[in-house]
């Protein structure tokens, strides 16, 4: 083969070799691109046609302009000013079908969509007004117009809306039946390019979200979103369709600026819609617009559980509480088989969990794992345990120690149980044989009833009864073929009170009284009306002194006596005055 030949084979073998390469690169260019970026661009509203091509004016016209733009050549300067008569509007929709979310446009619930643009503040609306530069809301089934529904508003389950209003930026979502729940706010930055973008995934069965990102910071997450309401007058009411882009001014009034409020002004970029498929969340960088930073890393990594127990088990409750390393909701799924079958569950998100079972079997043994799912819809899951209720409680409170104290109207009962239980008293006497309770509702070991208004001289028997939280009842005495008894003590004269006397020193002072029966001796007194300080003997006597001691000299003292007899039947004195001698005074008193 020739010198010549041998090149052309050679270039002939090149060409081919790096055709195949190249061909190669290619497949695989493409395939990697299509894995990187399986989202698709929707809409793209950047305003850099110079006009507003592919958009609908919904109110007054917002203007394309070099002054408003943010990157590029234009923007779009959405105003309203006192002149612009009652049209409270000056947005723009995406025309046609591109912003419309529901099934009616190929929705299947397999897509989520990822809204992003710039916006700039250049007014506050001020107090009482709200203006929204980016919104999305419900629409009756079709596409139809609205009901005339007047008896009621719109009920809205997974709406979107961004507010600026009283010095706040503010991301707004809709509760069904609740208008503008905050989601999150901030102070409002003037004259400052927002970087937006909104992560939406519709759902009509609660598994809706709405996540939404400031200037590159996820600032706002709702997920559980179903998104088949109905308003007030039942018209169905479908997924959410874009509403609109611009400024919106939204006030009780329903009025645009007039003359005396501020004028509403702000700037709009960079506008992008992309669809991809639900859980690819990969939308953020193909819509980001300037001022974001790079993608948000998505979040799959389940809570981790740990100290599962279970707590306060009786014969029908449990308690089942566990702790997670991220805020995240709560479920207990539990039954008599690995199988489970039944769930408790609480969607509040915390890191200490605590669940309540009730209803449960007596004497049963119990599956259950505990379940924590976190704001990205990651779940943790611990293993199977297992914990045992009790048997019903039958044994009854064991009554012991019983005391009956006794005046001519009264009887005090005291007794002690073994457990916590309730007190209760049954008397009888010859004029009521079918007898009369008294109750204590309150569960303790220790036990004090008293019942008043009992005849004096005058033979009872009596029951004690304590229940526990069980039902069970124990009684004293355990069988009632022989009832303790009780004779109430003879009717007293209440004593009377004379002849008072107070002998008086300088720091003590006797005071003397006598009664027409025996009687206790007390004393209150003090250096005014409040007699807080007391001298007293129980001892029954007739004639009475209590000496007082650490007085002040030359005071005046205010006393009062008492004397009650055996029945407790009390006997008082009027108040009265004494004044302590001098220090002078007493020693004169001890060289006389």
């Amino acid at each position: 083969m020739t010198r010549t030949g041998i090149k052309k084979m050679t270039k002939a073998f090149l060409v081919t070799w790096l055709l195949n390469w190249a061909g190669l690169l290619l497949i695989a260019g493409a395939f990697y691109s299509g894995q990187a970026r399986p989202a698709t661009m929707v809409f793209n509203g950047d305003f850099e046609s110079g006009n507003l091509t592919g958009w609908t004016v919904d109110g007054n016209t917002p203007t394309v302009t070099g002054i408003a733009k943010r990157s590029g050549n234009f923007g779009l300067r959405s105003v309203l000013a006192p002149n612009m008569g009652t049209n409270y509007r000056s947005e723009l929709k995406i025309s046609g079908n591109a912003g419309k979310f529901g099934p009616d446009v190929g929705w299947s619930g397999a897509n989520e969509y990822w809204i992003g643009f710039n916006v700039m503040f250049v007014d506050d609306p001020g107090t009482g007004a709200k203006i929204s530069p980016m919104q999305f809301h419900h629409r009756p089934a079709n596409w139809a117009t609205w009901g005339t529904c007047t008896t009621g508003s719109q009920v809205d389950g997974g709406s979107f809306n961004i507010f600026i209003a009283n010095g706040k930026f503010q991301l707004i979502r809709y509760n069904p039946g609740t208008i503008h729940v905050t989601m999150y706010q901030e102070n409002l930055r003037l004259n400052v390019w927002y970087s937006i973008v909104v992560r939406y995934v519709p759902s009509y069965t609660s598994n809706g979200i709405i996540e939404a990102w400031v200037d590159g910071v996820r600032r706002a997450s709702y997920f559980g979103i179903n998104q088949k309401q109905f308003d007030n007058c039942g018209v169905a009411l479908y997924s959410p369709y874009f509403q609109g882009a611009g400024t919106y001014r939204w006030e009780s009034k329903g009025l645009p600026p007039t003359a005396t409020e501020p004028r509403d002004e702000l700037y709009l970029d960079n506008f992008k819609l992309a669809k991809t498929t639900v859980g690819a969340n990969d939308g953020y960088d193909l819509v980001a617009p300037p001022g974001s930073t790079a993608p948000p890393p998505s979040d799959t990594t389940p809570p981790v559980i740990s100290n599962v127990q279970a707590i306060n088990v009786d014969n029908s409750t449990a308690t089942i509480t566990w702790t997670t390393n991220e805020d995240s909701d709560s479920t207990v799924n539990y039954g008599l088989t690995t199988g489970y079958g039944t769930n408790a569950a609480d969607a509040t998100r915390v890191t200490s969990h605590s669940l309540t079972l009730t209803g449960l079997a007596q004497g049963t043994t119990y599956n259950y794992r505990v379940q924590s799912k976190d704001a990205a819809n990651n779940t943790g899951s611990s293993g199977n345990l297992t914990f045992a209720t009790t048997s019903a409680d039958t044994t009854k409170p064991v009554l012991s120690n019983p005391q009956v104290a006794v005046t001519s109207t009264t009887a005090t009962f005291t007794w002690t149980t073994n457990e916590n239980s309730t007190s209760r008293v049954k008397y009888y006497w010859s004029a009521n044989p079918a007898g009369v309770s008294k109750f204590v509702d309150e569960s303790v070991t220790q036990h004090t009833l008293k019942i008043t208004d009992l005849t004096p001289s005058t033979p009872y028997t009596y029951k004690l009864s304590s229940q526990d939280a069980a039902g069970n009842v124990g009684d004293f005495p355990a069988t009632a073929t022989s009832l303790p008894s009780f004779t109430t003590a003879a009717q007293l004269a209440e004593p009377i009170i004379s002849n008072v006397a107070v002998s008086r020193q300088a720091t003590s002072a006797t005071v003397t009284w006598t009664t027409n029966v025996a009687a206790t001796s007390k004393v209150l007194y003090s250096p005014n009306r409040s007699l807080t300080s007391t001298s007293e003997a129980t001892t029954l006597v007739t004639s009475h002194s209590r000496t007082l001691t650490g007085l002040t000299p030359n005071r005046v003292y205010y006393y009062r006596v008492q004397s009650a007899n055996a029945n407790g039947d009390l006997g008082n004195s009027a108040t009265l005055t004494f004044v302590t001698k001098t220090a002078s005074t007493m020693k004169s008193d001890a060289f006389q």
